[in-house]
């Protein structure tokens, strides 16, 4: 569990770009994504805690919900995902 504000976050994946993730049951990369109005959220890498990445926070509409979480690339198209506990 990491913090930034007020929200927790958890990973939830590291996936090579493309490669499925699944947030709440849904595969994101199905769905086009859209950025929240918020700032960016300081995570750090699932596998090396003291790196710390910049994750824009995204909303997917799916099985009639908004489905909420964090995403960025951790290096060339590895990408890491998070969602708020």
């Amino acid at each position: 569990m990491t913090r930034s504000g007020m929200v927790s976050w958890k990973p939830v994946g590291v996936v090579v770009e493309g490669q499925p993730v699944r947030v709440r049951d849904v595969n994101v990369w199905d769905y086009s994504w859209t950025q929240v109005n918020e700032p960016s959220v300081e995570l750090p890498h699932p596998s090396y805690p003291s790196q710390l990445h910049s994750m824009n926070v995204y909303e997917i509409k799916a099985a009639g919900e908004r489905i909420r979480f964090a995403a960025g690339e951790l290096s060339v198209n590895v990408w890491g995902f998070y969602v708020p506990e």
